[in-house]
Protein backbone atom coordinates (compact mmCIF):
# COMPACT_ATOMS: atom_id res chain seq x y z
CA UNK A 1 0.00 0.00 0.00
CA UNK A 2 1.45 3.56 -0.62
CA UNK A 3 2.39 5.39 1.99
CA UNK A 4 -0.20 8.44 1.38
CA UNK A 5 -3.38 6.03 2.15
CA UNK A 6 -1.44 3.81 5.03
CA UNK A 7 -1.27 7.37 6.58
CA UNK A 8 -5.07 7.89 5.75
CA UNK A 9 -5.63 4.24 7.25
CA UNK A 10 -3.43 4.53 10.47
CA UNK A 11 -5.01 8.40 11.11
CA UNK A 12 -8.41 6.57 11.11
CA UNK A 13 -7.57 3.88 13.48
CA UNK A 14 -5.86 6.32 15.72
CA UNK A 15 -9.32 7.67 17.47
CA UNK A 16 -8.80 11.12 19.20
CA UNK A 17 -11.43 9.94 21.61
CA UNK A 18 -13.47 13.28 23.53
CA UNK A 19 -12.90 14.11 27.27
CA UNK A 20 -14.28 16.21 30.01
CA UNK A 21 -17.29 16.25 27.45
CA UNK A 22 -20.97 16.30 28.30
CA UNK A 23 -22.16 12.93 29.45
CA UNK A 24 -23.19 11.47 26.31
CA UNK A 25 -19.69 12.03 24.64
CA UNK A 26 -18.04 10.16 27.79
CA UNK A 27 -16.66 6.96 27.63
CA UNK A 28 -13.61 4.92 28.59
CA UNK A 29 -10.63 6.30 26.57
CA UNK A 30 -9.64 4.20 23.69
CA UNK A 31 -7.27 6.14 21.85
CA UNK A 32 -5.67 2.86 19.58
CA UNK A 33 -8.31 0.08 18.18
CA UNK A 34 -6.84 -2.32 15.47
CA UNK A 35 -8.20 -2.88 12.38
CA UNK A 36 -9.90 -5.95 13.25
CA UNK A 37 -11.59 -4.99 16.26
CA UNK A 38 -12.43 -1.22 15.07
CA UNK A 39 -15.67 -2.54 15.94
CA UNK A 40 -16.36 -5.60 17.86
CA UNK A 41 -19.06 -4.45 20.62
CA UNK A 42 -20.77 -1.15 21.83
CA UNK A 43 -17.88 0.62 23.28
CA UNK A 44 -15.92 0.39 20.31
CA UNK A 45 -18.19 1.30 18.06
CA UNK A 46 -19.14 4.46 20.06
CA UNK A 47 -15.49 5.09 20.37
CA UNK A 48 -14.75 4.75 16.53
CA UNK A 49 -17.82 6.74 16.33
CA UNK A 50 -16.66 9.34 18.41
CA UNK A 51 -13.18 9.08 16.81
CA UNK A 52 -15.42 10.76 13.51
CA UNK A 53 -17.07 13.65 15.49
CA UNK A 54 -13.71 14.21 16.75
CA UNK A 55 -12.24 15.02 13.33
CA UNK A 56 -14.50 18.23 12.71
CA UNK A 57 -12.67 19.64 15.57
CA UNK A 58 -9.55 19.58 13.14
CA UNK A 59 -7.68 23.22 12.99
CA UNK A 60 -8.07 22.62 8.81
CA UNK A 61 -11.35 21.67 9.43
CA UNK A 62 -14.38 23.24 11.54
CA UNK A 63 -12.12 23.86 14.01
CA UNK A 64 -10.74 27.15 12.19
CA UNK A 65 -9.56 26.84 8.74
CA UNK A 66 -12.75 25.96 6.76
CA UNK A 67 -14.54 28.77 8.37
CA UNK A 68 -12.00 31.28 7.84
CA UNK A 69 -10.94 30.78 4.18
CA UNK A 70 -14.66 30.12 3.57
CA UNK A 71 -15.26 33.83 3.80
CA UNK A 72 -11.40 35.02 3.07
CA UNK A 73 -12.05 33.45 -0.76
CA UNK A 74 -14.78 35.41 -0.69
CA UNK A 75 -16.20 38.91 -0.02
CA UNK A 76 -16.70 39.17 3.43
CA UNK A 77 -12.83 39.17 5.24
CA UNK A 78 -9.28 40.36 3.80
CA UNK A 79 -5.70 39.81 5.39
CA UNK A 80 -4.42 43.01 7.25
CA UNK A 81 -1.25 44.20 5.91
CA UNK A 82 0.60 43.23 9.02
CA UNK A 83 0.10 39.71 9.76
CA UNK A 84 1.89 36.21 11.39
CA UNK A 85 0.77 34.76 7.42
CA UNK A 86 -1.48 32.16 8.31
CA UNK A 87 -3.33 30.87 5.66
CA UNK A 88 -1.54 33.36 3.75
CA UNK A 89 -2.34 34.10 -0.02
CA UNK A 90 -6.33 33.42 0.65
CA UNK A 91 -8.15 36.39 0.50
CA UNK A 92 -5.99 37.19 -2.71
CA UNK A 93 -7.31 33.99 -4.15
CA UNK A 94 -3.91 32.92 -5.06
CA UNK A 95 -3.79 29.38 -6.79
CA UNK A 96 -2.84 26.39 -4.35
CA UNK A 97 -4.17 28.89 -1.19
CA UNK A 98 -7.53 26.70 -0.83
CA UNK A 99 -9.20 24.50 1.38
CA UNK A 100 -7.10 21.54 3.02
CA UNK A 101 -9.14 19.39 4.89
CA UNK A 102 -9.29 16.31 2.41
CA UNK A 103 -7.67 13.88 4.49
CA UNK A 104 -9.49 14.99 7.48
CA UNK A 105 -13.04 14.15 5.98
CA UNK A 106 -12.09 11.43 4.89
CA UNK A 107 -11.10 10.06 7.67
CA UNK A 108 -14.32 11.19 9.07
CA UNK A 109 -15.70 9.09 6.18
CA UNK A 110 -14.19 6.21 6.99
CA UNK A 111 -14.26 5.83 10.73
CA UNK A 112 -18.02 6.18 10.02
CA UNK A 113 -17.64 3.32 7.36
CA UNK A 114 -16.29 1.30 10.16
CA UNK A 115 -19.30 1.83 12.06
CA UNK A 116 -21.26 1.32 9.82
CA UNK A 117 -20.51 -1.73 8.29
CA UNK A 118 -19.93 -3.57 11.50
CA UNK A 119 -22.59 -2.30 13.42
CA UNK A 120 -25.22 -4.70 12.66
CA UNK A 121 -23.10 -7.31 14.19
CA UNK A 122 -22.47 -6.42 17.66
CA UNK A 123 -23.82 -8.69 20.87
CA UNK A 124 -23.84 -6.57 23.03
CA UNK A 125 -25.99 -3.70 22.29
CA UNK A 126 -29.54 -3.72 21.66
CA UNK A 127 -31.21 -2.73 18.38
CA UNK A 128 -32.08 0.30 19.29
CA UNK A 129 -28.59 1.14 20.02
CA UNK A 130 -27.25 -0.02 17.10
CA UNK A 131 -29.44 1.84 14.85
CA UNK A 132 -28.63 5.12 16.57
CA UNK A 133 -25.36 4.56 15.77
CA UNK A 134 -25.68 3.75 12.48
CA UNK A 135 -27.48 7.06 11.84
CA UNK A 136 -25.29 9.04 13.40
CA UNK A 137 -22.44 7.21 11.50
CA UNK A 138 -24.59 7.97 8.07
CA UNK A 139 -24.89 11.66 8.77
CA UNK A 140 -21.08 12.10 9.69
CA UNK A 141 -20.21 10.85 6.26
CA UNK A 142 -23.10 12.52 4.49
CA UNK A 143 -21.82 15.88 6.04
CA UNK A 144 -18.01 14.85 5.50
CA UNK A 145 -18.85 13.92 1.28
CA UNK A 146 -20.61 17.12 1.37
CA UNK A 147 -18.28 19.25 2.28
CA UNK A 148 -15.83 17.95 -0.07
CA UNK A 149 -18.17 18.11 -3.20
CA UNK A 150 -19.15 21.80 -2.56
CA UNK A 151 -15.20 22.66 -1.98
CA UNK A 152 -13.47 20.52 -4.95
CA UNK A 153 -16.30 20.42 -7.36
CA UNK A 154 -18.55 22.78 -9.20
CA UNK A 155 -22.22 23.24 -8.58
CA UNK A 156 -24.76 20.88 -10.13
CA UNK A 157 -26.29 23.44 -11.57
CA UNK A 158 -23.45 25.42 -12.34
CA UNK A 159 -20.99 23.40 -14.46
CA UNK A 160 -17.71 24.20 -16.00
CA UNK A 161 -16.39 21.41 -18.09
CA UNK A 162 -16.59 17.97 -16.81
CA UNK A 163 -18.70 17.10 -13.65
CA UNK A 164 -15.85 15.53 -11.61
CA UNK A 165 -16.95 15.20 -7.96
CA UNK A 166 -15.19 13.66 -5.21
CA UNK A 167 -14.37 9.59 -4.94
CA UNK A 168 -17.34 7.97 -3.14
CA UNK A 169 -15.95 5.85 -0.46
CA UNK A 170 -18.99 3.74 1.02
CA UNK A 171 -16.66 0.75 2.47
CA UNK A 172 -13.78 0.65 4.59
CA UNK A 173 -11.65 -1.45 2.28
CA UNK A 174 -12.38 1.40 -0.70
CA UNK A 175 -9.54 3.37 0.37
CA UNK A 176 -6.89 0.79 -0.94
CA UNK A 177 -8.87 0.43 -4.45
CA UNK A 178 -7.17 3.78 -5.26
CA UNK A 179 -10.78 5.54 -6.41
CA UNK A 180 -11.77 7.50 -8.95
CA UNK A 181 -13.90 10.66 -8.81
CA UNK A 182 -17.70 10.05 -9.18
CA UNK A 183 -19.70 12.28 -10.55
CA UNK A 184 -21.11 15.57 -8.71
CA UNK A 185 -24.16 13.88 -9.31
CA UNK A 186 -23.76 10.91 -8.02
CA UNK A 187 -21.58 12.25 -4.79
CA UNK A 188 -25.48 14.47 -4.17
CA UNK A 189 -27.37 11.17 -4.63
CA UNK A 190 -25.13 9.44 -2.51
CA UNK A 191 -25.11 12.05 0.54
CA UNK A 192 -28.93 12.24 0.16
CA UNK A 193 -29.42 8.51 0.28
CA UNK A 194 -27.38 8.53 3.21
CA UNK A 195 -29.17 11.28 5.51
CA UNK A 196 -32.88 9.81 4.26
CA UNK A 197 -31.39 6.23 5.84
CA UNK A 198 -30.03 7.85 8.88
CA UNK A 199 -33.22 10.25 9.69
CA UNK A 200 -34.79 6.33 9.91
CA UNK A 201 -32.10 5.22 12.05
CA UNK A 202 -31.46 7.92 14.59
CA UNK A 203 -34.28 7.72 17.81
CA UNK A 204 -34.76 11.24 18.68
CA UNK A 205 -35.37 14.65 17.31
CA UNK A 206 -34.10 16.10 20.82
CA UNK A 207 -30.90 18.15 19.69
CA UNK A 208 -27.99 17.41 21.24
CA UNK A 209 -25.84 19.65 19.45
CA UNK A 210 -22.39 18.02 19.07
CA UNK A 211 -24.65 14.42 17.99
CA UNK A 212 -26.74 13.95 15.45
CA UNK A 213 -30.42 13.81 15.89
CA UNK A 214 -33.27 13.64 13.37
CA UNK A 215 -33.73 17.51 13.29
CA UNK A 216 -29.86 17.67 12.02
CA UNK A 217 -30.40 15.03 9.63
CA UNK A 218 -33.54 17.24 8.06
CA UNK A 219 -30.80 20.51 8.56
CA UNK A 220 -28.72 19.49 6.89
CA UNK A 221 -31.29 18.26 3.95
CA UNK A 222 -32.42 21.42 4.18
CA UNK A 223 -28.67 22.83 2.87
CA UNK A 224 -27.97 20.57 0.52
CA UNK A 225 -31.42 20.57 -1.59
CA UNK A 226 -30.75 24.14 -1.26
CA UNK A 227 -27.57 23.74 -3.25
CA UNK A 228 -29.54 21.23 -5.71
CA UNK A 229 -32.11 24.02 -6.35
CA UNK A 230 -34.64 21.46 -5.15
CA UNK A 231 -37.19 24.46 -3.57
CA UNK A 232 -39.67 21.93 -2.81
CA UNK A 233 -37.84 19.53 -0.73
CA UNK A 234 -35.50 22.21 0.96
CA UNK A 235 -38.77 23.95 2.20
CA UNK A 236 -40.27 20.22 3.80
CA UNK A 237 -36.97 19.59 5.70
CA UNK A 238 -37.18 23.08 6.63
CA UNK A 239 -40.40 22.97 8.01
CA UNK A 240 -39.53 19.58 9.82
CA UNK A 241 -36.74 21.53 11.67
CA UNK A 242 -38.62 24.36 12.40
CA UNK A 243 -41.69 22.32 13.50
CA UNK A 244 -39.60 19.52 15.82
CA UNK A 245 -36.78 21.91 17.44
CA UNK A 246 -37.75 23.02 21.45
CA UNK A 247 -36.03 26.29 21.00
CA UNK A 248 -35.84 29.47 18.54
CA UNK A 249 -33.60 31.86 17.35
CA UNK A 250 -31.74 33.45 19.58
CA UNK A 251 -33.00 37.59 20.71
CA UNK A 252 -32.05 37.73 24.40
CA UNK A 253 -28.17 37.95 23.63
CA UNK A 254 -26.87 37.45 20.13
CA UNK A 255 -23.13 36.42 21.38
CA UNK A 256 -25.63 33.34 23.19
CA UNK A 257 -25.15 31.47 20.01
CA UNK A 258 -21.54 31.10 20.57
CA UNK A 259 -21.29 31.13 24.03
CA UNK A 260 -24.39 28.72 24.93
CA UNK A 261 -25.17 26.95 21.88
CA UNK A 262 -28.38 28.65 22.06
CA UNK A 263 -29.20 28.41 18.00
CA UNK A 264 -26.87 25.27 17.46
CA UNK A 265 -28.95 22.12 15.94
CA UNK A 266 -25.50 20.74 14.90
CA UNK A 267 -21.50 22.03 16.11
CA UNK A 268 -18.50 22.03 18.18
CA UNK A 269 -18.40 22.31 21.70
CA UNK A 270 -15.72 22.55 24.01
CA UNK A 271 -14.61 21.83 27.21
CA UNK A 272 -11.78 23.78 29.34
CA UNK A 273 -9.82 20.73 28.45
CA UNK A 274 -10.24 20.55 24.92
CA UNK A 275 -10.11 24.54 24.07
CA UNK A 276 -8.03 25.08 20.88
CA UNK A 277 -6.44 28.51 22.53
CA UNK A 278 -4.16 30.91 20.49
CA UNK A 279 -2.93 29.11 17.36
CA UNK A 280 -5.88 26.87 16.61
CA UNK A 281 -8.88 29.03 16.99
CA UNK A 282 -11.13 31.27 15.53
CA UNK A 283 -10.71 33.65 17.83
CA UNK A 284 -6.37 33.29 17.48
CA UNK A 285 -6.99 34.79 13.32
CA UNK A 286 -9.97 37.42 14.08
CA UNK A 287 -8.87 39.41 17.31
CA UNK A 288 -6.39 40.79 19.36
CA UNK A 289 -7.08 41.32 22.88
CA UNK A 290 -6.43 45.64 23.32
CA UNK A 291 -5.39 44.20 26.98
CA UNK A 292 -3.24 41.53 27.08
CA UNK A 293 -2.24 41.92 23.45
CA UNK A 294 -3.26 37.97 22.77
CA UNK A 295 -4.65 37.14 19.16
CA UNK A 296 -3.13 38.08 16.09
CA UNK A 297 -6.11 39.54 14.49
CA UNK A 298 -4.54 38.53 10.87
CA UNK A 299 -8.02 38.77 9.40
CA UNK A 300 -10.84 41.86 9.74
CA UNK A 301 -13.98 42.29 7.76
CA UNK A 302 -14.24 44.20 4.77
CA UNK A 303 -15.85 47.50 4.63
CA UNK A 304 -18.30 46.20 1.72
CA UNK A 305 -19.99 43.91 4.12
CA UNK A 306 -19.81 46.55 7.43
CA UNK A 307 -21.62 49.10 5.59
CA UNK A 308 -24.45 46.78 4.55
CA UNK A 309 -25.39 46.36 8.03
CA UNK A 310 -28.12 49.24 8.96
CA UNK A 311 -27.44 51.72 11.09
CA UNK A 312 -29.45 50.29 14.08
CA UNK A 313 -28.53 46.78 13.21
CA UNK A 314 -27.93 45.04 16.84
CA UNK A 315 -25.01 42.86 15.18
CA UNK A 316 -22.61 45.96 14.63
CA UNK A 317 -21.79 45.08 18.10
CA UNK A 318 -20.21 42.04 17.16
CA UNK A 319 -17.40 44.52 15.17
CA UNK A 320 -14.50 45.64 17.20
CA UNK A 321 -13.24 49.25 15.39
CA UNK A 322 -9.40 49.80 16.20
CA UNK A 323 -6.01 50.28 14.64
CA UNK A 324 -3.62 48.08 13.39
CA UNK A 325 0.10 49.15 12.77
CA UNK A 326 -1.38 52.09 11.22
CA UNK A 327 -4.24 50.21 9.23
CA UNK A 328 -8.07 51.27 10.51
CA UNK A 329 -9.97 47.76 10.78
CA UNK A 330 -12.59 46.06 12.11
CA UNK A 331 -11.77 43.46 14.24
CA UNK A 332 -14.48 40.59 14.16
CA UNK A 333 -15.96 39.15 17.58
CA UNK A 334 -18.31 36.26 17.17
CA UNK A 335 -16.12 34.20 18.57
CA UNK A 336 -14.40 35.92 21.60
CA UNK A 337 -13.89 33.16 23.88
CA UNK A 338 -17.35 33.35 25.76
CA UNK A 339 -16.78 30.70 27.83
CA UNK A 340 -14.24 32.53 29.61
CA UNK A 341 -11.08 31.71 28.11
CA UNK A 342 -9.40 32.73 24.82
CA UNK A 343 -10.26 30.48 22.22
CA UNK A 344 -12.80 29.08 23.76
CA UNK A 345 -16.42 29.36 22.32
CA UNK A 346 -18.82 27.18 20.70
CA UNK A 347 -18.85 26.97 17.10
CA UNK A 348 -22.50 26.44 15.17
CA UNK A 349 -21.99 24.27 12.07
CA UNK A 350 -25.87 24.33 11.26
CA UNK A 351 -27.71 26.66 13.40
CA UNK A 352 -31.72 27.54 13.45
CA UNK A 353 -31.22 30.82 11.87
CA UNK A 354 -29.72 29.52 8.74
CA UNK A 355 -32.79 27.09 8.56
CA UNK A 356 -35.21 29.75 8.21
CA UNK A 357 -33.06 31.74 5.46
CA UNK A 358 -32.65 28.08 3.89
CA UNK A 359 -36.67 28.29 3.77
CA UNK A 360 -37.26 32.16 2.97
CA UNK A 361 -35.07 31.39 -0.20
CA UNK A 362 -36.83 28.42 -1.25
CA UNK A 363 -40.15 29.52 -0.54
CA UNK A 364 -39.48 32.93 -2.75
CA UNK A 365 -37.67 31.09 -5.43
CA UNK A 366 -41.43 28.82 -5.39
CA UNK A 367 -42.91 32.11 -5.74
CA UNK A 368 -44.57 32.62 -2.48
CA UNK A 369 -42.75 35.51 -1.11
CA UNK A 370 -45.30 36.37 1.51
CA UNK A 371 -44.17 33.32 3.43
CA UNK A 372 -40.40 34.53 2.47
CA UNK A 373 -40.86 37.46 3.42
CA UNK A 374 -41.71 36.35 6.93
CA UNK A 375 -39.13 34.41 7.75
CA UNK A 376 -36.71 36.71 6.50
CA UNK A 377 -38.23 39.46 8.80
CA UNK A 378 -38.23 37.25 11.92
CA UNK A 379 -34.46 37.42 11.35
CA UNK A 380 -34.30 41.61 10.96
CA UNK A 381 -36.31 41.96 13.67
CA UNK A 382 -34.30 39.95 16.49
CA UNK A 383 -31.38 42.17 15.53
CA UNK A 384 -33.93 45.57 15.80
CA UNK A 385 -34.64 46.46 12.14
CA UNK A 386 -38.04 46.51 10.25
CA UNK A 387 -39.48 44.45 8.23
CA UNK A 388 -38.64 44.43 4.55
CA UNK A 389 -42.12 44.87 2.55
CA UNK A 390 -43.50 43.01 -0.41
CA UNK A 391 -41.65 43.36 -3.76
CA UNK A 392 -40.59 41.54 -7.00
CA UNK A 393 -39.66 37.99 -6.51
CA UNK A 394 -36.04 39.16 -8.13
CA UNK A 395 -35.90 41.60 -4.94
CA UNK A 396 -37.10 39.66 -2.54
CA UNK A 397 -34.49 37.06 -2.97
CA UNK A 398 -31.39 39.89 -3.24
CA UNK A 399 -32.81 40.90 0.06
CA UNK A 400 -32.66 37.32 1.49
CA UNK A 401 -29.42 37.03 0.09
CA UNK A 402 -27.89 39.78 1.48
CA UNK A 403 -29.80 38.96 5.06
CA UNK A 404 -27.78 35.64 4.71
CA UNK A 405 -24.15 37.36 3.98
CA UNK A 406 -24.74 39.78 6.98
CA UNK A 407 -26.45 36.95 8.94
CA UNK A 408 -24.16 33.71 8.57
CA UNK A 409 -20.73 35.88 8.25
CA UNK A 410 -17.65 34.58 9.57
CA UNK A 411 -19.59 30.96 9.68
CA UNK A 412 -18.13 28.90 6.73
CA UNK A 413 -20.59 30.01 4.44
CA UNK A 414 -19.99 32.76 1.66
CA UNK A 415 -17.70 31.06 -0.93
CA UNK A 416 -20.68 28.24 -1.35
CA UNK A 417 -23.16 30.43 -1.34
CA UNK A 418 -21.88 32.29 -4.37
CA UNK A 419 -20.72 29.47 -6.23
CA UNK A 420 -23.89 27.83 -5.60
CA UNK A 421 -25.76 30.26 -7.47
CA UNK A 422 -23.23 31.21 -10.23
CA UNK A 423 -22.00 33.68 -8.86
CA UNK A 424 -18.63 35.21 -9.44
CA UNK A 425 -16.28 36.87 -6.36
CA UNK A 426 -16.62 40.57 -5.93
CA UNK A 427 -13.54 41.72 -4.82
CA UNK A 428 -14.37 44.91 -5.89
CA UNK A 429 -11.16 45.57 -7.99
CA UNK A 430 -11.39 44.68 -12.44
CA UNK A 431 -8.78 42.20 -13.68
CA UNK A 432 -7.08 44.82 -15.97
CA UNK A 433 -6.63 47.08 -12.57
CA UNK A 434 -5.55 44.84 -10.23
CA UNK A 435 -2.44 44.31 -7.96
CA UNK A 436 -3.26 41.66 -5.56
CA UNK A 437 -7.18 41.53 -5.80
CA UNK A 438 -9.46 40.87 -8.72
CA UNK A 439 -13.05 40.59 -8.90
CA UNK A 440 -12.96 36.53 -10.12
CA UNK A 441 -15.24 34.83 -12.38
CA UNK A 442 -17.27 32.00 -11.40
CA UNK A 443 -15.41 30.08 -14.33
CA UNK A 444 -12.37 31.00 -13.32
CA UNK A 445 -10.05 27.45 -11.81
CA UNK A 446 -9.45 29.57 -8.79
CA UNK A 447 -12.83 28.52 -7.48
CA UNK A 448 -12.96 25.12 -6.06
CA UNK A 449 -9.51 23.75 -4.40
CA UNK A 450 -6.91 21.53 -5.56
CA UNK A 451 -6.62 17.70 -4.61
CA UNK A 452 -3.74 17.46 -2.58
CA UNK A 453 -0.40 16.49 -4.63
CA UNK A 454 0.25 14.00 -1.99
CA UNK A 455 -2.75 12.27 -3.02
CA UNK A 456 -2.80 12.73 -6.97
CA UNK A 457 0.73 11.36 -6.66
CA UNK A 458 -0.02 8.13 -5.10
CA UNK A 459 -3.89 7.61 -6.85
CA UNK A 460 -3.38 7.97 -10.86
CA UNK A 461 -7.09 7.19 -11.25
CA UNK A 462 -7.73 10.62 -9.13
CA UNK A 463 -7.49 13.39 -11.93
CA UNK A 464 -6.64 16.94 -10.33
CA UNK A 465 -8.89 19.75 -10.87
CA UNK A 466 -8.08 22.12 -14.17
CA UNK A 467 -5.23 24.99 -13.33
CA UNK A 468 -3.43 23.11 -10.78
Amino acid sequence: MKKSYKNIIRSILLMCIFVACDDVLETEPNDRISNERAVSDFESAEATLLGAYDRFRRVNYYQRDFIVIADGLADNIKQTINNTSRLNGVSQNQPYTHFSFWQNAYEVINSANFVIAGVDDLQDATESQEKQLKGEALFLRALAHFDLVRAYARNPNHLVGDPMGIPIITDPNDIFGLPARNSIDEVYHQVIADLNNAFNLINSNEVTPNRASKVAVQALLSRVYLYQKDWGNSIEAANYVIQNVDFDIETDGYTLIFSEASETIFGLSYSALENPGLNNSLQGLFYIDNETGIGYGDFVVRDKLYNLHETDDLRLSLYIPTTKSGENVNFIGKYLGYQGAFGLDNIPIIRLSEILLNRAEALAENNDLSAALSDLNKIRNRVGLSNILIGSKEEVINNILEERRIELAFEGHRIFDLKRRGLDIPKGMLEIDCQQECNISYEDFRVIANIPVSETDVNKNLIQNPGY
